[in-house]
């Protein structure tokens, strides 16, 4: 497994190929943590590493879990989403919209779906549904930048094909900025 492979820098948490970085407020310097030279000086950056150490094992820890674009054909968009250019997101882009119905649909084969985003503080809430059951709702909002964000998981579905749909409510918690919902990537299992 891996323990850390990433360094931390002045950027905001990202993961970018080989790389993952935290923003200088959680770290200070001092004895190691995994193979960096720095530690992790806050709870919040403590699970921030945690989420990618996490997310790095899992993804490339198992053949089973693929990752899928935003712009895969089989996400299909209803409404006016705009594609936006973003060094931080997987593969450079990402989509939002804060139109109020606008949608989402993947359909994937396998047990399990994940969707990540950016959380940001101008993000609103979304409804999630799974072969056509609402099962969450989810608030976007985060008081910092924290691209490649974990928004929802469905594990431990019959193996075979199902689809989630992310709709935008237009709706927004009092201290957002925005009521913007987006699409990075999803995750699939087949196990």
């Amino acid at each position: 497994p891996i323990t850390w492979v990433g360094q931390l820098s002045s950027n905001y948490y990202n993961i970018a190929g080989d790389c993952t970085y935290l923003p200088t407020a959680y770290a200070e310097q001092g004895e190691a943590y995994g193979s960096t030279n720095r530690q992790v000086a806050s709870e919040g950056g403590a699970q921030l590493v945690e989420q990618t150490v996490a997310f790095i094992n899992e993804m490339f820890g198992s053949p089973e879990t693929v990752m899928v674009s935003h712009t895969d054909e089989k996400a299909v968009y209803t409404g006016s989403w705009a594609k936006k250019q973003d060094s931080g997101a997987y593969g450079h882009t990402r989509t939002e919209v804060s139109e109020k119905g606008a949608a989402v649909e993947f359909t994937f084969t396998g047990t399990g779906v994940k969707w990540f985003d950016t959380a940001d503080t101008d993000k609103g809430i979304a409804e999630v549904y799974i072969d056509g059951k609402l099962v969450e709702t989810v608030d976007e909002y985060n008081e910092l930048l924290l691209y490649q964000s974990e928004m929802f998981r469905a594990t431990g579905l019959e193996n075979g094909e199902h689809t989630i749909r992310i709709v935008c409510t237009g709706e927004k918690r009092t201290s957002a900025a925005g009521s913007k919902v987006g699409v990075d990537f999803f995750v699939v299992e087949s196990q």
